[in-house]
């Protein structure tokens, strides 16, 4: 199955080397927490993931071509 990986600057400035975006090419099911592991992305940084615009939990199995969307921790004020 091909994944589209979209992530947010703020994993991006924490995981060095990741890019913003990068296509996956993956065989048989997969969650979305396994999917991030496989990037070297400690799940406990992700706060949210959308697959296909739907906010999902890590848990979540992947079955076909999906966009995903990780987002990390998020600071302001």
């Amino acid at each position: 199955m091909r994944i589209e990986v979209k992530i947010s600057n703020s994993l991006c400035q924490i995981v060095e080397g990741l890019p913003g975006e990068l296509i996956v090419e993956k065989s048989g099911p997969l969650t979305v927490g396994q999917l991030a592991a496989d990037l070297n992305i400690p799940p406990v940084l992700i706060v949210l993931a959308f697959v296909d615009g739907v906010k999902c939990p890590l848990d979540f199995r992947l079955t076909k071509n999906a966009e995903i969307n990780l987002i990390g921790p998020i600071a302001g004020g």
